[in-house]
């Protein structure tokens, strides 16, 4: 629980392990949105919604869902 930075702003999470469908709520986004974490050393994870989130990142982005081809 606590604050996380979220495309660019302060987004305060509750609960014992915040999860990135908890992340989306708070940053009032659609379910069907991704959550990306940006981690230390550089690599850009994409979370699932039920599995905590990453205690170690630096970073979250909620973006819109793409696919190539």
């Amino acid at each position: 629980m606590g604050n996380y930075i979220v495309n660019g702003e302060v987004v305060d999470v509750r609960g014992e392990q915040p999860t990135a469908a908890d992340l989306k709520r708070q940053a009032n986004s659609v379910l069907s949105d991704w959550v990306m974490a940006s981690m230390p050393n550089g690599q850009i994870v994409k979370l699932e919604d039920h599995k905590p989130l990453p205690v170690n990142a630096v970073d979250y982005s909620v973006v819109t869902p793409f696919t190539y081809g």
